[in-house]
């Protein structure tokens, strides 16, 4: 079991209930929007799964890697339970510097980009 984060890009996914839409529906992978990739390549450089000589390290993320170059248009991240409290704050932080969506399924919460609050 992991924590589970959402992310997406507000100008292709617009609201909550669009998130399941699209992660219940048959829609065909697409490319990254450059947004999803920087903040997936900046998640990917903070905390790796494997050190310069592709060695495993403690990594945060129960699944790895995080993206393929095509995905759905909803990103979801999985967290080992014993750092999500540590990442939440600064993915939160790096979702709103890249202008995207960060919604928490567990609690509900919805983080929105400056442009959008």
């Amino acid at each position: 079991m992991s924590f589970d984060l959402m992310l997406l890009d507000p100008d292709n996914v617009p609201t909550v209930e669009a998130i399941y839409e699209v992660l219940e529906s048959d829609l065909p992978e697409q490319p990254l929007t450059a947004r999803m990739r920087a903040m997936i390549d900046e998640c990917s450089s903070r905390w790796p799964a494997y050190d310069g000589a592709g060695n495993d390290v403690d990594s945060p993320w129960a699944s790895w890697p995080l993206v393929g170059d095509e995905e759905l248009p909803v990103i979801e991240l999985n967290i080992v339970w014993d750092h999500a409290a540590a990442m939440l704050s600064t993915l939160i932080e790096i979702a709103q510097r890249h202008d995207l969506v960060l919604y928490d399924p567990q609690s509900g919460t919805i983080h929105l980009p400056p442009r959008l609050t």
